[in-house]
């Protein structure tokens, strides 16, 4: 059964236990998920009750790097948790870096990382330079048809006032964008990356990746049904030449209203087989 940190974490060993035909997380898992964060006293958006197959995934894949990346952290105990947790089954000893933009978020996660004693680096800051953030101008031809009615455009607007204010103060501070940092200057092993960061640099968070992270295997997103990560995902399905497939993508009204996706380097389709109960052949576009 998975191993890792069955009191809190550490590197210890472990074994790589991956793609079964199991609809569910290993019981193990799922109680080492739920202990840790009663002990952390904190809370996640991705669980594996709510987020079953987006955790499922997350985990399983995490079994198989040496590095991940997560943009946007929250308070660290939903996919954080889980791809620490995958991390630290997977024996290879490999770190999770993830990014918060607000720094008192960030400190909350990075104190439950603490207690844990996990194998991740919170880092404040923004995935991208604050000046990718997508012009205000821009939204209606980003925004998905069935969303225009949901949010009022002012909320977006609140958004973004608030997202542009992060990362000016940020900028303003002298504070390099993480992904290029992690992945080009200081040539971190990253090879998986979670996308859920800010409304407005969903677009900006992905194309950071693809210029500047060459040993990614693998590229999940969240909300991809919505203004976030829509166009992303849109632009990865008319985009073949940049070498990926897809390999999951949730259903409408699946476990995250949101939707998720999950996406693979061309020679890694084979991975994606038995991601979850419900994967079907992976999916390359123009092709």
């Amino acid at each position: 059964m998975p191993k890792g940190g069955g009191g809190g974490g550490g590197g210890g060993g472990g074994h790589r236990r991956w793609m079964g035909d199991s609809r569910e997380l290993d019981p193990e898992v799922t109680s080492w998920l739920v202990s840790t964060r009663a002990r952390a006293k904190c809370s996640g958006q991705v669980q594996e009750s709510n987020g079953k197959g987006l955790a499922i995934s997350l985990y399983r894949l995490a079994l198989l790097v040496s590095g991940a990346l997560e943009i946007g952290t929250f308070k660290g105990c939903g996919s954080t948790l889980i791809i620490a947790k995958g991390l630290l089954d997977g024996g290879t000893g490999g770190k999770l870096w993830t990014v918060e933009s607000d720094e008192e978020i960030a400190k909350e996660a990075r104190r439950a990382m603490t207690i844990s004693n996990l194998p991740v680096d919170v880092i404040h800051g923004m995935g991208s330079p604050a000046h990718m953030i997508l012009p205000l101008n821009d939204l209606l031809s980003y925004l998905p048809a069935n969303q225009r009615q949901q949010n009022p455009l002012e909320e977006y607007h609140k958004w973004y006032r608030g997202e542009k204010a992060a990362a000016d103060a940020l900028a303003a501070k002298g504070q390099a964008a993480v992904i290029e940092r992690l992945c080009y200057t200081e040539h971190q092993p990253i090879e998986l990356v979670f996308l859920d960061g800010a409304e407005f640099y969903g677009t900006a968070d992905l194309h950071q990746v693809l210029r500047f992270c060459p040993r990614v295997r693998f590229i999940g997103m969240d909300d991809i049904n919505m203004f976030k990560h829509h166009s992303s995902m849109e632009e990865l399905k008319r985009s073949p030449g940049w070498g990926f497939t897809l390999c999951l993508e949730s259903p409408p009204g699946g476990d995250r209203p949101g939707g998720w996706g999950i996406w693979a380097r061309d020679e890694e389709a084979d991975k994606c087989q038995n991601l979850t109960a419900s994967v079907g052949r992976p999916r390359r576009f123009g092709r």
